[in-house]
């Protein structure tokens, strides 16, 4: 039967750009959060080398990203230093023996430690969150390690590929255990996909993302995908599958789908690159200077970072990839100027956790309007604190428009 390659030749669908991500059950937003999902960055195509863990030779089709774990045990002093940047995203890894991005590592570790089913009060439930991997038990590995549960497995075996820079170490747990969150969701999301295509590429037919989400497989052929970190939870992958070739989820599939054709244009232009790091590409092409995460938001929304784009929020919707974003950064200059002052310019400014929730009526199945991978939750008040303070004649709360809204403002 087909299966889905080893954690070696695992695409990393990292999700620190990764903002407001099209689930089946939302309302067709555009998917944002999952980095590599419209373009590759150069630095992610590596090669398989003699520095990257192998522990079988199974070969699939060719994936966005690198497919390895770099190779363990990594001395101390070469590990890479990386800093969290709250809510879930890291700086660049500096020195050490490789540059691999943490939530790419996290995302395989997410995979090669899923607990499958999971034996809960109401009973057994498929792990679709990160915190199901509290609830099972962790076993000892070959260095004789065994920690609490599958969650401090993965948040620990992070460590044996970076050091956190020194003063960050208990917000680097925070930031790992919300990017493991995002992780686990995208995974769960994209399950169906990836067997899809590990399916027809076992038939030497090749799709993409797009042609699969169009295509149907019966139960049998499902069974014979499965994922490879499915492999040792064939009872969990079933629940999956009966899911997924349940007689109203295809329909509902569909609907959804036919929703996100809506958008006209690109999600984004931000490739595999988180938003910090789009922004840190664009200094670098432009002269050094530095932006902020209103300014990076908004010039994602236009192009690659080494293009000849600058930020205006006078700009008409053209220039933008998408009336969705354009509509969203309207909204949100719009809403700040009644927070603060009418002379108020956003491109001094990064993205201020009360205006987006202003502006798009507090959260919408737990993500902000917009930029949700840089919304510092700690910081940012929730709506019923706003309402709170909120006096009459005060700065308004909007409803957040649907896709199909947006498209028809």
């Amino acid at each position: 039967p087909s299966r889905s390659p080893s954690p070696e030749h695992e695409v990393e669908q990292q999700s620190q750009s990764s903002e407001e991500e099209v689930e089946e059950h939302e309302d067709g937003e555009e998917r944002e959060d999952s980095e590599g999902d419209e373009e590759v960055g150069e630095d992610e195509e590596q090669e398989h080398g003699e520095d990257e863990e192998v522990q079988g030779q199974a070969q699939g089709p060719r994936r966005r990203g690198s497919s390895t774990l770099p190779k363990r045990p990594i001395p101390l002093d070469r590990r890479p230093i990386a800093r969290p940047v709250p809510p879930r995203s890291w700086t660049p890894p500096v020195e050490g023996s490789h540059k691999r991005k943490v939530n790419g590592i996290l995302g395989i570790l997410c995979r090669q430690h899923y607990p499958g089913l999971v034996q809960l009060p109401e009973g057994l439930e498929v792990a679709d969150t990160f915190d199901h991997y509290a609830a099972v038990n962790d076993v000892e590995d070959r260095d004789g390690r065994k920690f609490n549960n599958k969650m401090e497995r993965v948040m620990n075996e992070m460590l044996d590929f970076y050091r956190i820079e020194e003063g960050y170490e208990d917000l680097a747990w925070q930031v790992a255990r919300t990017a493991c969150h995002k992780l686990v969701k995208d995974m769960m999301y994209e399950a169906h996909n990836q067997a899809i295509i590990d399916l027809k590429t076992a038939m030497d037919v090749q799709v993409n993302r797009k042609e699969a989400i169009t295509i149907f497989p019966t139960k049998e052929e499902y069974l014979a995908a499965t994922l490879w970190w499915m492999a040792v939870h064939s009872d969990c992958w079933e629940v999956l599958v009966d899911k997924w070739c349940a007689e109203n989820w295809a329909a509902t599939h569909e609907a959804c789908r036919q929703r996100r054709l809506l958008m006209q244009g690109p999600s984004h232009h931000q490739g595999s690159l988180s938003l910090n790091e789009y922004a840190a590409k664009y200094s670098e092409a432009h002269g050094g200077q530095p932006i902020n995460t209103f300014e990076a938001f908004a010039l994602s929304h236009k192009g690659k970072a080494s293009a000849a784009i600058h930020c205006n929020p006078e700009d008409p919707p053209e220039p933008y990839s998408n009336p969705t974003a354009y509509s969203r950064l309207s909204s949100y200059s719009e809403v700040a100027k009644e927070v603060y002052r009418q002379d108020y310019d956003s491109r001094s400014h990064d993205l201020d956790g009360e205006v987006v929730m202003r502006a798009g009526k507090g959260k919408k199945h737990g993500r902000y309007y917009l930029r949700d991978s840089v919304i510092d939750t700690a910081s940012t008040p929730t709506l019923s604190q706003i309402r709170a303070r909120t006096v009459s004649g005060g700065p308004s709360i909007r409803e957040r428009p649907t896709a199909t809204q947006a498209l028809q403002a």
